[in-house]
């Protein structure tokens, strides 16, 4: 049995050698996700939710649900005068607007964002507030600088598994739960036509196990590193190219990374692909109504050994944007 919980434990991410937090394909719409920098950067209410049923098919695979919202603390910091664009029958999200671009004045921003991640009898929730302030660095350029602080809730519902000896003491019957604290920070800079973050996760190292004997089978988490980038080029007035990457540094394991390429149409209807190394490729569409409304839709189709037992990774967002005066839906970052 001893075997068999430490084989719960690797696929989990409680190894050294493994991939701790969620995968995400639309990360790109939700920073917030991977870096609290973000948190704030908009004039209006920011609020998303996602679910990603990853090999989909494959009996224990990870299933991941999550909702985000981030405010700003400040009013009257975007500098642009989008409303002046939109009487002249400017796009405000177009080539003519970013060359008017002018770098919001420094404020702050509040969030929270709460991720319920299952492989397997294994649960993770993790509940965190978040925080960031903006800087304006130049005319063109602005600095976030954010923290996050919360608990991650780990669980493993014994009931469902099936061991040799029912009887062994070395773990309890039952769901066993133990909550422990995270924080991460980051930094995001940004422009009208390109973003570079970095950010960190799980700064708090913890000790993790569900024997009764952690001696016998234990895991521990490890800081999650992320450094993202982005630009956005201007086909024509109107549609827009977004290549992006994201490269994960892990602690105890080989580095990884996603390249991503979006084409938008005024910002209104979009659709993208990706490549994940030694992973998947994936397409991905989406559309933003009236400002107010955005939705989003990734397929993954799986290129590791998985791919002859996984029917491929279902993902999709919906965000709300309130208070979003002028319809703008990225006004101070690319994506």
């Amino acid at each position: 049995m001893k075997r068999f919980l430490a084989i719960i434990f690797l696929i989990a991410g409680l190894k050294a050698g493994a991939q701790q937090l969620p995968q995400y394909t639309q990360y790109t719409f939700n920073e917030l996700l991977i870096n609290p920098a973000v948190t704030g950067i908009e004039s209006y209410w920011d609020v998303k939710a996602g679910y990603r049923n990853q090999w989909s098919g494959l009996q224990g695979s990870p299933k991941t649900a999550y909702l985000t919202f981030s405010i700003p603390l400040d009013r009257d910091f975007t500098l642009t005068d989008y409303s002046q664009m939109i009487s002249n029958s400017y796009n405000p999200m177009g080539r003519s607007a970013a060359n008017d671009y002018s770098a919001s004045a420094s404020h702050s921003g509040l969030g929270m964002s709460i991720v319920s991640d299952k492989i397997g009898q294994i649960n993770q929730t993790h509940l965190d507030a978040l925080y960031a302030y903006h800087i304006r660095m130049s005319d063109g350029f602005n600095l976030g600088v954010g923290a996050s602080l919360g608990i991650n809730n780990l669980s493993l519902n014994t009931s469902q598994l099936t061991f040799s000896n029912p009887l062994d003491p070395i773990v309890t019957q039952g769901t066993n739960s133990q909550i422990k604290p995270e924080a991460g920070v980051g930094l995001w800079g940004y422009g009208a036509g390109f973003f570079v973050g970095a950010s960190v996760q799980q700064l708090l190292p913890t000790a993790v196990s569900f024997a009764s004997d952690a001696g016998d089978v234990s895991g521990k988490t490890y800081a999650q590193y992320f450094l993202t980038a982005g630009l956005r080029v201007y086909l024509s007035e109107d549609v827009t190219a977004l290549p992006s990457v994201v490269v994960r540094p892990a602690s105890q394991m080989p580095l990884s990374y996603d390249a991503n390429m979006k084409i938008a149409f005024r910002d209104v209807f979009w659709v993208g692909g990706a490549y994940r190394q030694n992973d998947a490729v994936a397409g991905s569409f989406g559309f933003n109504l009236n400002g107010f409304l955005t939705l989003g839709y990734s397929y993954d189709y799986t290129t590791s050994q998985l791919k002859s037992v996984s029917g491929g990774t279902h993902e999709i967002m919906i965000g709300i944007l309130l208070n979003n005066n002028y319809n703008v839906t990225s006004p101070r970052h690319t994506w």
